[in-house]
């Protein structure tokens, strides 16, 4: 009988790794190594589009067999997007 796939989290965020936990999956966290793109030409929705499917594609290049979460998150202030922090500061 085959292996089940397993889930792999393309993210470094600790939060979300909380929360997978939180609700019992076992899963495996694997940041993905994508540069995100920055675009303000781009609608935020869309943005966040892309750089969630970028991360998902280069962690499936390596994890072909298995389920992959990634998410992008970006935050607006006054219609303006705001970066990635730099730290947790």
């Amino acid at each position: 009988m085959p292996a089940s796939p397993s889930l792999i989290l393309a993210s470094g965020s600790p939060r979300r790794s909380e929360l997978l936990n939180e609700y019992g999956f076992d899963f495996t966290v694997v940041p993905p190594d994508v540069e995100e793109i920055e675009d303000p030409e781009i609608p935020i929705e869309e943005l966040t589009r892309i750089n969630a499917k970028l991360k998902a594609e280069a962690i499936s290049e390596i994890h072909g067999g298995d389920v992959v979460l990634a998410a992008d998150t970006l935050v607006l202030l006054d219609g303006r997007a705001l970066g990635k922090p730099a730290d947790l500061a």
